[in-house]
């Protein structure tokens, strides 16, 4: 089956979060610039993909072995766009690919279509909560394939907000009104949530998610290349 092929490549890769969906579920509630490819037929088959912390050590691992993905001003990104698209090719059928961190054209909704594929919600402080892994995942792309969905029923799914305080929203508020809000007051929000909490981040893929530092990759890379030896 194409989507266990995808599924297996990227999960290999620490793309772990696969969720299949039909693309006219999709695009029958955004407008036409956000909506997917269809090879001119509406019910095609798609796929979410995203992570959760599995991803940070095949990562490293890559980025430990090719120099020109750990001087790449987006490594997470490019490391990402590499193994997906490798993945699609392995299926052998026509697929199309749209980024979550594209904008402008070939720009996606990626947390209303993880929602509409009953992968994450979309929380009041305006994350994606996964019922197991809380808001400690991250959405990257979305593939579509040039085949007919099989036989599926959109997901009717309880979302994990809804018997929450919505203690993330007060954070998410607090910080909001903050003339100078720093990333750690906005780990805060997710660190709010009480889903998933077992599933955090360690704290060098945190502070290498929010901060964006080139040398918390490299020192990351080497301390993990240590402790594997």
């Amino acid at each position: 089956m194409i989507l266990a092929r995808f599924g297996a490549q990227c999960s290999a890769g620490g793309l772990d979060l696969c969720q299949a969906l039909r693309v006219d579920w999709y695009n029958n509630v955004v407008d036409e610039p956000l909506q997917l490819p269809t090879f001119g037929v509406p019910n095609r088959l798609a796929a979410i993909v995203g992570n959760t912390s599995a991803l940070w050590r095949p990562l490293l691992s890559s980025l430990r072995v090719n120099p020109e993905l750990m001087s790449s001003s987006n490594p997470v990104e490019d490391y990402c766009v590499e193994l997906i698209s490798s993945a699609a090719a392995a299926t052998g059928t026509a697929t199309e690919i749209r980024w979550a961190h594209s904008v402008g054209r070939g720009m996606v909704a990626i947390q209303r279509l993880a929602q509409l594929a009953g992968l994450a919600f979309l929380s009041p402080a305006h994350l994606s909560v996964h019922a197991t892994y809380g808001p400690w995942i991250a959405l990257r792309a979305v593939a579509v394939f040039d085949v007919a969905a099989p036989n599926m029923k959109a997901p009717r799914m309880v979302s994990p907000c809804d018997r929450c305080d919505e203690g993330c929203k007060r954070v998410f508020d607090q910080v909001s009104q903050k003339q100078y809000a720093g990333w750690r007051d906005w780990l805060a929000v997710r660190d709010a949530c009480p889903h998933g909490r077992e599933h955090r981040y360690c704290e060098d893929q945190i502070i290498y998610h929010y901060k964006k530092d080139p040398r918390t990759l490299r020192t990351s890379a080497n301390k993990d290349d240590f402790e594997r030896r």
